[in-house]
């Protein structure tokens, strides 16, 4: 066949229809103003739940403080318009507005992150976002409102969040698909796509309100907390508590041994555990009352070791107070060796030396651990053996038994916990607490010749 005769066969090829995302500038510039909208509303919300200051760059655009102390962000940012309430009654939880400003511009910046423009066909997705920025505009005005016919005061910060709304809402305007494409393009975005991106919107929103949520109430525990303490630390609420209490019988071993005078019409008695850090200061203290007052009252120890090797509670089976019973044993066991002034030598030694004190069980203490008080009580001039045995005895077992069911019957079960004439003291850290309680108690006929330093 000639080359003339050859007919060229043209078969048509079907072209993929590509993708093109719509107007793409648009949809990054929608991006960065939604990420700054939310960067604003985010500080406009540390205003609201006190977080602390503003950056720099936004102080300076919020004036200086008025007569109460509050600029023009504080002032419009802490009115009662600035949150939202949970409850009908004063003094219901309130959530600031802000949050819900943070996870609007979340919501819209993931939108258009990862959706952007809709092409022509699928124009009915872009509807969702609309409704959204209806209702953020809506809010906007509203509050633009609030500011200058209510408050009265102009806050420069959200300003600028209601701005950059309106910058959303432009842009969206001009995202929108009015005229079909002059090519065949692939639909955008798919319905599954679409679709994830809402759950994501919503989800954002969930967990913008569930952080504020908690930063809230933590908040509110933190000032309850404190308000507490405050009270409790009163030394007229103190003396109030201690004065309608009824007296609890706590009574004394024939050889007790006491710090201040042994005489002393009024008893200080203090449970705690040699290996409680709290413990440590509240010996430290009362060695303090007792230089101020020693010769009004005397200080009495009882024993609560956190340790279930002689404390039977189970909450202590965990608490790394594995060397409290032992310790127990090494002082009155420096008693019974070498008296009340090794007793005495022993438990300031317990004291001062209380992070030597091993925090692992006995099992898995080293030999010098196991040895520990031994060595000590060759630092005060006492027998190593006779110690060792006299920490296995009987009499000291039942010693620390009787105090520990003591405590259980007054309902301790945590130390320390310190009495003045049988009666529980609050704020027993404070010495103003002592001088409410003590100051004015009668003057003693005599004075000890020297405090007490253990």
């Amino acid at each position: 066949m000639s080359s003339s005769a050859t007919e060229q066969l043209t078969i048509p090829v079907c072209q993929p229809v590509s993708f093109v995302q719509p107007k793409p500038w648009l949809r990054w510039a929608a991006v960065v103003i939604a990420a700054a909208g939310w960067y604003v509303s985010f500080r406009a919300f540390g205003v609201s739940a006190q977080m602390g200051g503003l950056d720099p760059l936004l102080t300076r655009f919020c004036g200086g403080p008025d007569e109460s102390g509050l600029d023009n962000c504080g002032a419009v940012l802490t009115s009662p318009q600035a949150y939202l309430a949970l409850g009908p009654k004063a003094g219901s939880l309130r959530i600031p507005t802000a949050t819900f400003g943070m996870a609007y511009f979340a919501a819209l910046l993931v939108w258009y992150l990862f959706i952007g423009p809709p092409t022509y066909e699928r124009r009915k997705w872009f509807l969702v976002p609309a409704l959204v920025l209806i209702g953020g505009i809506i809010y906007s005005v509203s509050a633009i409102q609030v500011m200058a016919q209510v408050l009265n005061r102009w806050c420069p910060i959200c300003i600028a969040a209601h701005t950059l709304n309106g910058g959303l809402v432009l842009l969206s305007l001009i995202a929108w698909p009015w005229r079909r494409p002059r090519r065949e393009v692939l639909p955008h975005p798919t319905a599954r796509l679409a679709l994830a991106v809402i759950l994501a919107g919503v989800l954002l929103l969930l967990v913008h309100l569930l952080v504020v949520f908690v930063q809230v109430v933590g908040s509110i525990t933190r000032e309850r907390v404190a308000e507490y303490t405050r009270i409790v630390d009163d030394p007229e609420f103190v003396r109030w508590d201690f004065q309608r209490q009824a007296a609890a019988d706590i009574p004394l071993y024939a050889d007790e041994v006491f710090a201040g005078n042994p005489d002393a019409a009024h008893t200080v008695v203090v449970f705690g555990d040699f290996q409680c850090t709290v413990c440590k200061q509240s010996h430290e203290m009362l060695m303090e009352v007792a230089r101020k007052y020693g010769g009004q009252i005397r200080i009495a120890f009882r024993y609560y070791p956190q340790d279930t090797a002689c404390n039977p509670n189970p909450r202590f089976r965990t608490g790394g107070h594995f060397s409290a019973c032992r310790a127990v044993a090494a002082a009155e066991a420096a008693r019974a060796v070498g008296g009340v002034e090794a007793y005495l030598n022993m438990r300031a030694l317990l004291w001062e030396r209380q992070n030597l004190l091993p925090k692992v069980p006995l099992s898995q203490q080293s030999p010098a651990q196991l040895e520990l008080f031994e060595s000590w009580a060759a630092e005060l001039n006492l027998d190593r053996a006779a110690l060792k045995q006299a920490m296995e005895s009987p009499v000291i077992a039942d010693r620390v038994r009787s105090d520990i069911e003591l405590a259980n019957k007054l309902g301790i079960s945590a130390v320390p916990v310190v009495f003045l004439d049988g009666k529980r003291i609050l704020g027993w850290s404070k010495l103003e607490t002592w001088v409410a309680l003590l100051g004015e108690l009668p003057a003693p006929t005599s004075q000890p010749e020297s405090a007490p330093s253990r």
